[in-house]
């Protein structure tokens, strides 16, 4: 019997869970999901080349050019976006 993986014990393993989220008729959609180990994270900048990498396939692929992009105050998520996309980016209140 196989053993299941949890998302919330993702922290526990080491990973960290990112998704960039789509916006249609006011209800939020997922466009994608990435899990990154951080066991491995001695490389500089390792998880912005990540991001950047996921996101620039993204918009390459399929298009997708965002007007405006919403995130927290993580630089490593805000210089992927500004690498990818010219969108106005807004910090979260909440992550405040």
């Amino acid at each position: 019997m196989g053993q299941t993986q949890n998302i919330d014990n993702s922290s526990s393993k080491l990973l960290e869970f990112y998704s960039i989220m789509g916006v249609y008729n006011n209800a939020g959609f997922p466009l994608t999901y990435c899990f990154l180990s951080t066991a491995t994270a001695i490389d500089v900048g390792k998880r912005k080349k990540a991001i950047a990498a996921r996101s620039r396939c993204l918009c390459d692929k399929h298009s997708v050019s965002p007007v405006f992009i919403h995130s927290d105050k993580d630089m490593g998520k805000i210089g992927a976006a500004q690498d990818v996309w010219e969108a106005k980016i807004d910090l979260s209140w909440w992550h405040f």
